[in-house]
């Protein structure tokens, strides 16, 4: 609930937070964090460095959100370091027209984590997985243009074609298989 003065009239909006797929927040925690945030922004900006500040209470309702342990956040920390770092390698190959192109020297293969690129394009299930993952990336920017549609005018015709021609294919590589 928040809660936005308008001249001398009160304008009270609900919100009906809830937690992102994927995001591993549950219902009840994205309607008690949102409400919180919005809280602390007093309608506002929303201000991470504030949102954090309230959080290192611990009668906030934000406070279990964050790991409080210094070690283990540092450690987590590297971890994000270093996955940046294994994404931000490059290796130049020449494609078949001779050009030069720069692709990823680790890319991530799902379940398999970070691999060297000579043994992704090796292997016929971790490009399955790199393919299947890039189908997945352009139906969630897709879903996310559709959000955003109502607001902002978008042509979303040609994500459509890709995500078709993509599907199609991955149908016809799985009968291959099959």
């Amino acid at each position: 609930m928040r809660k936005q003065k308008k001249s001398d009239q009160v304008v009270v909006q609900m919100y009906d937070f809830r937690p992102k797929p994927g995001s591993g927040l549950s219902k009840q925690r994205a309607r008690m964090y949102g409400q919180r945030i919005v809280e602390v922004s007093a309608g506002g900006r929303v201000d991470p460095h504030e949102i954090l500040d309230d959080a290192k209470s611990p009668a906030s309702p934000l406070h279990d959100y964050y790991e409080w342990d210094n070690a283990k956040r540092a450690h987590d920390a590297r971890i994000d370091d270093t996955r940046q770092l294994l994404q931000s390698i490059l290796i130049i190959q020449i494609n078949r027209s001779g050009a030069q192109e720069a692709v990823r020297a680790f890319p991530h293969t799902g379940s398999t984590g970070y691999q060297p690129l000579h043994t992704v394009l090796s292997s016929h299930e971790m490009m399955s997985s790199i393919y299947h993952s890039l189908l997945d990336s352009i139906i969630y920017w897709k879903m996310q243009a559709e959000q955003w549609s109502r607001f902002i005018p978008f042509e979303l015709k040609m994500a459509e074609r890709i995500e078709k021609s993509l599907a199609a294919k991955s149908r016809r590589k799985k009968k291959k298989v099959a």
